[in-house]
């Protein structure tokens, strides 16, 4: 990347941050502003860091075994259908792409929605400082990338990283229907909702069907309507209906202006 350094700033880009001397070099012939760091990789880490603590907005982290980018696009619909919401694109949900999403968000933005991905122990720990969740949202406890931790209990322990930097104030979503329910829910300092097929759920799905392209299904009694199949679908919809109806989003809003017949990813 540090070969194009130059290119980067001759097309816009403001100032650098780098680590390579030979690419300082060529900057500063090109009068160009730029840092010199040890690790850059360890710098963009910093400045989300640094960042984040500046933005008034609320945090909301999705991690789980699968679902995540579908919930995070459900979540972010909900939410914007009431308030300035900013979320990672894509699948941005790494070491690299957590801090990037961070620093893209508008200073005026009233919610950050960011999924939290892992493929080796010590990542959601690392992200969940970064993140400094309001809230966290776990989809399920499933078998991915099983091999680079070795079983699903490890995996739960992994994911749950996340609630422990909830703090006392801060407010959980998890699946009620998962065997590790009440394993995480333990770990919460601040409050739990639910969401599930469990007459013990929260948030309660019923009535799931497909037809006519459209996944329906009602949520507490609320009929809700997706361009979607599947109802692993139905539960991503349900954890981001949790969310939306905790930060103060009506349900009626939700359907015709959130993610009623939205496509999920």
């Amino acid at each position: 990347g540090h070969r194009f350094a130059a290119d980067a700033f001759r097309a816009g880009s403001p100032a650098l941050v780098i680590s390579a001397p030979a690419a300082a070099q060529e900057l500063e012939a090109l009068k160009a502003p730029y840092f010199l760091v040890k690790d850059s990789r360890a710098a963009l880490t910093s400045l989300a860091r640094a960042y984040r603590l500046l933005l008034d907005a609320r945090v909301v982290a999705v991690t789980g075994s699968s679902g995540k980018t579908t919930t995070k696009e459900y979540t972010r619909a909900v939410l914007k259908s009431r308030y300035r919401v900013h979320a990672n694109p894509g699948n941005l949900n790494s070491l690299i792409g957590v801090p990037l999403t961070i620093l893209a968000a508008d200073e005026d933005c009233e919610y950050l929605v960011c999924e939290a991905g892992a493929n080796q122990r010590g990542e959601i720990d690392a992200l969940g400082g970064l993140l400094r969740p309001d809230l966290a949202v776990i989809t399920n406890i499933g078998d991915a990338h099983v091999g680079y931790f070795g079983s699903r209990d490890a995996i739960a322990q992994e994911k749950g990283m996340l609630l422990r930097h909830l703090g006392a104030g801060g407010h959980a979503v998890l699946p009620r229907d998962d065997m590790y329910f009440d394993r995480l829910s333990a770990t919460v300092q601040g409050k739990v909702s639910s969401f599930g097929r469990s007459n013990r759920a929260d948030f309660r799905l019923d009535e799931v069907a497909f037809a006519g392209g459209r996944l329906t299904f009602t949520i507490n009694r609320e009929p809700v309507a997706l361009a979607a199949v599947g109802e692993y679908n139905a539960m991503n919809a349900g954890a981001a209906f949790a969310v939306g109806d905790i930060c103060g989003v009506d349900a009626a809003r939700m359907e015709t202006q959130g993610y009623g017949m939205s496509q999920p990813v």
